[in-house]
């Protein structure tokens, strides 16, 4: 990986750890079963500018699979606005991304991005997709989560470009979903 994208994939990781971190402490239009809590946002919540994208369905991402372990190969549902499609510039080929992050007693262990590999438009503008297959821990792990289980957070997120005419990208948050990953 270049230095511009390790730079823009850290970047991401820590907005994105930010970003779900203080707001799913908010609890606002929750839905939890035992495994999964969904945290719906309006749609998006712009981090570096003021201002939001209009559409009558909010965001939202949900885990394909019940109670995961450690291992498993698992998917996302989320439901975005148009405008996340978009691309922005060279270097932003897919756009919206889910990033998976999982923590251990509060050290980080593990991420992940994921893109959407289908989707569909619904009635009214926002697009439905399914993301491809990640697998939770393992050899592709960047970071030290070797076993066991795991709290997990997927943030669903699009890069648009700055509205004051330079070349910088602005990261858009959407939605989040926590989980829980079992050894």
């Amino acid at each position: 990986m270049d230095r511009f994208h390790n730079r823009l994939h850290w970047t991401a990781l820590v907005c994105a750890a930010a970003v779900a971190i203080f707001y799913t402490s908010l609890y606002v239009n929750t839905a939890s079963t035992a495994f999964n809590t969904t945290v719906n946002w309006p749609s998006p919540l712009h981090i570096a500018q003021a201002g939001r994208i209009a559409t009558t369905t909010p965001s939202s991402v949900v885990l394909n699979q019940a109670s995961p372990h450690f291992g498993d190969s698992v998917n996302y549902t989320a439901v975005y606005p148009k405008v996340a499609t978009q691309k922005v510039g060279r270097q932003q080929m897919f756009n919206p991304d889910i990033q998976t992050d999982c923590y251990q007693v509060g050290t980080h262990v593990y991420s992940q991005v994921t893109v959407f590999t289908s989707s569909t438009q619904n009635g009214d503008g926002s697009i439905t997709g399914a993301s491809g297959f990640i697998t939770l821990g393992g050899a592709k792990n960047e970071l030290n989560w070797a076993s066991g289980g795991a709290s997990c957070v997927a943030t669903l997120y699009y890069f648009s470009a700055a509205s004051d005419g330079s070349k910088s990208l602005v990261y858009n948050f959407l939605a989040s979903a926590n989980f829980l990953v079992s050894d």
